[in-house]
């Protein structure tokens, strides 16, 4: 039997003997009508190869079965078509001016990674190799207006049959703009060309944005810039190529560099991060970059993730802060507030009577913590006290002091807290 209608062709003897069993000894002759041969040893009741034809027609294969002792010898024919595969030619300009791209497919729409293209235009052949399933040219057209192109895919011999497609495209002068979408601190592109595709260097033009216009001027490959100092929000720009009066509108949106930041209240030790997501000159976000965050008088660097968000992990002692992110000369803040996990207050008391001073042990979530011993230092004397059910810890000091001001510090784990008792009269 013959497998396939194109190159390479699998031929295949199924042998077996007037019974119906496999014969699993020998071999078989393949003979072709192109005048070849081969001689392939029978396994497991088969005998197959693979065969290359160099003409595309009806042809066909006779395979004798040859034996020695134990089977007769026999025979058969069978005819077949052998065909090239068929190709087609996609043809692309994704520029109006320079770049032309081919991609190749055979008739079962598998890309072809095989051959060459041979592009005319400007009745000018430039043969280019397929790499990675596609050919492309970069060419500056002569003339403007309609043109021609032209594409011819080789073929593959005894494979792969040859193709070709036309194109015809418009050239004309082109105002080429930035992304729609900036940021602060960003610039604004605008590239000019010539009717024939060409930079149009050192030119002054208007360029509009919202209400305003600008007179800029290209560079020496025709592109001119203005920075982005706009607030968030949607403006329409208008740009006039000088060249040929062409006018381009186009409406862009102007995004803040840093977003997602939010005010953060914690309890101490709550291990909380402050986040912010950074994007780049277009509005993408932006990976693996620096972010500098600032908060009580010291900087600190953090790179952003994949997704485009720093963070930076809040491990301060109770109080109320403004914490600020920058990147690129953008800058937001927000507020922080840790609570403490230690809750005191200062307190007064009557000299003679005896001082009660009392300590509230929350954990990093704001609930009380029970039996927990809480040091309070007085006087140069320390004592540990346990904390109640309701997490409330009571130092009493029976000793009569004068009357004064007085410091008592109260800690627990690594957080401190210190409060004033005042003995009056």
């Amino acid at each position: 039997m013959v497998e396939g209608d194109h190159n390479p062709v699998n031929v295949c003897a199924v042998i077996k003997d007037q019974y119906g069993n496999s014969v699993n000894r020998d071999n078989v002759t393949f003979i072709f009508d192109d005048g070849s041969s081969c001689t392939v040893n029978v396994t497991d009741g088969r005998a197959a190869l693979t065969h290359i034809f160099k003409t595309f027609t009806k042809h066909n294969v006779t395979a004798v079965f040859n034996s020695d002792y134990y089977y007769n010898s026999s025979d058969n024919f069978t005819e077949f078509d052998v065909s090239l595969i068929g190709t087609s030619v996609e043809l692309t300009v994704d520029n109006l001016y320079v770049n032309i791209h081919a991609v190749v497919k055979d008739q079962y729409g598998n890309v072809m990674h095989d051959g060459n293209v041979t592009f005319t235009v400007d009745n000018t052949e430039y043969l280019i190799v397929i790499i990675n399933g596609s050919a492309s040219l970069t060419h500056k057209f002569n003339n403007i207006g309609s043109n021609n192109i032209h594409a011819v895919y080789s073929g593959l011999e005894y494979y792969y049959a040859p193709s070709n497609n036309d194109k015809d495209i418009n050239i004309k002068s082109a105002i080429v703009a930035s992304d729609a979408t900036k940021t602060f601190n960003s610039e604004y592109e605008v590239k000019l060309l010539d009717s024939y595709g060409n930079p149009l260097s050192n030119t002054e033009f208007n360029l509009t944005i919202g209400s305003t216009t600008y007179r800029l001027k290209t560079n020496e490959n025709g592109i001119a810039k203005l920075g982005i100092d706009f607030k968030p929000g949607s403006y329409n720009v208008k740009i006039i190529n000088p060249a040929n009066d062409e006018v381009k509108t186009q409406t862009i949106k102007v995004v803040s560099r840093i977003s997602s930041n939010k005010d953060v209240t914690m309890y101490y030790g709550a291990g909380k991060y402050y986040k912010v997501r950074v994007y780049d000159d277009n509005g993408n976000v932006a990976k693996n970059v620096k972010v500098t965050f600032t908060v009580n008088k010291k900087k600190y660097t953090r790179t952003t993730d994949s997704n485009g968000y720093a963070s930076f992990k809040i491990s301060l002692n109770p109080a109320k802060y403004t914490i600020t992110a920058e990147y690129k000369g953008y800058k937001v803040s927000n507020k922080i507030t840790v609570k403490t996990t230690l809750v005191t207050k200062n307190i007064k008391v009557k000299k003679g009577k005896t001082i009660k001073f009392t300590a509230k042990l929350l954990n990093s979530k704001g609930k009380i913590l029970k039996y927990k011993k809480v040091t309070f230092k007085f006087k140069g004397k320390t004592y540990k006290i346990k904390t109640n059910k309701k997490g409330i810890a009571t130092l009493k000091i029976t000793k009569k002091y004068k009357v004064g001001k007085y410091t008592i510090t109260t800690s627990y784990g690594k957080l401190k807290v210190k409060n004033t008792i005042r003995v009056k009269k």
